[in-house]
């Protein structure tokens, strides 16, 4: 469904694709936009601290080299990213399975190693 990309009517979804998946990598790292990109303590700091591992692998390394091929496919798409999709559905998907094989490492790996109990119904007692 090429009509469901961010920025459909805009015609340039991928800068913001892109810049989406760079952003929560820092956000990740613990990098800051405002100060030249500084490192601060990050949640990648936090996981090497616990000694988070994921296949013999610091669990922080994994999802950094994660992000790092997700944006690597992103980076060998065309704008517009809808048509992207009609006429090299091929790399889109390889991209779209890069960007599903991240989901698992931050929603189950990296919040079971800060010991970050997520629920997803509501617990409000009504």
């Amino acid at each position: 469904m090429p009509e469901l990309v961010e920025c459909y009517y805009y015609g340039q979804s991928l800068p913001f694709a892109i810049r989406a998946v760079e952003s929560m990598q820092n956000f990740i790292n613990g990098s800051n936009y405002d100060i030249s990109e500084q490192n601060s303590a990050g949640l990648d700091d936090y996981m090497d601290f616990t000694g988070a591992q994921h296949s013999g692998i610091n669990l922080s390394i994994k999802i950094n080299n994660q992000f790092n091929d997700i944006l690597a496919e992103l980076n060998n798409l065309n704008d517009p990213l809808s048509s992207e999709i009609l006429t090299n559905k091929p790399a889109v998907s390889q991209t779209y399975t890069k960007l599903q094989e991240l989901v698992p490492l931050l929603k189950v790996d990296m919040t079971s190693a800060l010991g970050v109990l997520i629920t997803y119904q509501d617990n409000d007692g009504d």
